[in-house]
């Protein structure tokens, strides 16, 4: 059941019965709502803000033009997420003097209810409706929304510099089965959505999921369905930490704010390859130390490597080696699609030189890897094209068991290696 905001039916509800009394040739006063209502055209009430609102910080609204002494009730709206479909969050105001008018002070809320009853948080910089109801005697009532729609500042405290740091985007925790688990939170930008992106990894294999989600510089919140839920905000500490500017490729030192998401941390991986439940985690920044390789092709190898590509969504597979003797390096992934959650699931391994065999004249190849892959497959260029991969290889990735790299929608290609 769509959640209404109470302004809006109130409106259509005074409307309605200035509408009949009119109709009913009722005199003036009959109905004392629509006589509040019809007020409207003789007071035109105004609310008013310095356009920046600070959430948990108490804030001062300026109120005026309602129809005399009465109570007042502060809602706050999101304008852009849900709509009428979202509840907001009411803070009771000040009493209004004879005039109407009054200076409200109330503490503003960091979130709003969705449609889905969960609490999510009001992104910096974004715009809300601020709605003031008044309530009068003889059940007299007006609303009013502040114009323009004033903006959410989320605060920062300064550094040793006093500048503000930095706040992390990302955090790690320990998951189950030896598991370290990454959570990045988004923002959106250049037309695409907001998401978290969590990865999952150990050793040689790991797995990454991107889901929609509301994220702003301090604050995460993505339901995921059977895989859990993240709904954190960051708590500053004002204590800079510093990573990167001592090692190769790193860059300059970054210095950030040294505190914690806390919240709701609950996430669940397919077939039980790892979990994880927290209310904390410390932020974290992640650095690239290192350089991308060029892919070339190098035509005087002894080496080879097999790799196979589905047209569409599917397995990927590749496996390589140097020279005939040297250990092959096996890799193999998959992407998926569970609802809107994006999933990509990796596994790399060196194995043994006999697990790869191949001709130096690369018409046919061999494969019987070892765990966590299991069965043979062969490659025969003199076959047809649709004919040429044979087998029953599979692979167990994180999350996804006896993954098929062999199939009719599949193509392996034998070539020089590529480095």
């Amino acid at each position: 059941m769509s959640r209404i905001r109470p302004s809006i039916a109130s409106k259509l509800a005074a409307a309605l019965l200035v509408t009949i009394a009119f109709f009913a040739g009722s005199p003036p006063g009959a109905s004392a709502k629509a006589t509040a209502r019809a007020s409207r055209d003789n007071h035109e009430a105004r609310v008013s803000t310095d356009g920046r609102l600070r959430p948990g910080h108490f804030e001062t609204i300026h109120v005026s033009g309602f129809p005399g002494r009465g109570r007042t009730e502060v809602a706050f709206f999101p304008t852009a997420i849900c709509g009428d479909e979202c509840e907001a969050a009411r803070r009771l105001g000040a009493k209004t003097n004879a005039a109407g008018s009054a200076d409200i002070r109330v503490r503003v809320p960091g979130t709003f209810v969705a449609r889905n009853g969960k609490h999510v948080y009001f992104r910096d910089g974004e715009r809300i409706d601020l709605e003031v109801t008044w309530n009068g005697a003889h059940e007299q009532f007006d609303v009013s929304s502040a114009s323009p729609d004033p903006i959410i500042l989320r605060t920062h405290k300064a550094g040793a510099s006093g500048q503000p740091l930095f706040v992390p985007s990302s955090f790690q925790l320990q998951g189950t089965n030896g598991y370290s688990i990454f959570v990045s939170g988004l923002l959106a930008r250049d037309g695409k959505h907001s998401t978290v992106d969590i990865s999952a990894y150990k050793h040689h294999m790991g797995v990454s999921y991107r889901a929609p989600a509301v994220v702003t510089e301090t604050s995460m919140h993505a339901i995921l369905g059977e895989l859990g839920e993240i709904s954190v905000e960051f708590e500053r500490t004002g204590q800079a930490k510093v990573v990167g500017g001592n090692r190769r490729n790193c860059g300059p030192p970054v210095s950030f704010d040294s505190g914690s998401f806390v919240g709701r941390i609950d996430f669940h991986g397919e077939e039980g390859f790892t979990e994880v439940e927290a209310t904390s985690a410390p932020g974290a920044v992640g650095l690239f130390c290192g350089s991308f390789g060029t892919g070339r092709t190098n035509f005087k190898s002894r080496g080879a490597e097999l790799f196979v590509r589905n047209p569409g969504l599917g397995p990927a597979f590749d496996v390589v080696k140097q020279r005939p003797g040297a250990v092959a390096r096996f890799e193999a992934g998959i992407s998926e699609y569970r609802e809107s959650i994006v999933i990509d699931r990796t596994l790399t391994a060196d194995i043994a030189p006999g697990a790869f065999r191949y001709d130096q004249r690369l018409q046919t190849a061999t494969l019987q890897p070892p765990a966590p892959f299991s069965g043979t497959a062969t490659f025969d260029r003199h076959r047809r094209v649709n004919r040429r991969w044979q087998g029953d290889l599979t692979v167990d990735l994180p999350g996804h068991a006896d993954v098929p790299l062999v199939g009719p929608t599949l193509r392996a290609y034998l070539v020089r290696p590529r480095f």
